[in-house]
């Protein structure tokens, strides 16, 4: 029961690992283009179009 217990514990801290990896990832890409919650799809595709031709 202990060895499920400190397993247990070790999955948990791991998940939230990863999550604070992909949350952080997610942020700079986010702040790197200029993304905001009120962002719409048109905005960023249109971005991406202006990255493209230069």
């Amino acid at each position: 029961m202990l060895i499920k217990s400190i397993i247990n514990f070790y999955m948990v801290n791991l998940r939230k690992g990863f999550l604070d990896v992909f949350v952080t990832f997610g942020d700079m890409v986010a702040g790197t283009l200029g993304i905001k919650a009120d962002t719409k799809k048109s905005d960023i595709g249109a971005y991406l179009v202006r990255l493209r031709i230069q």
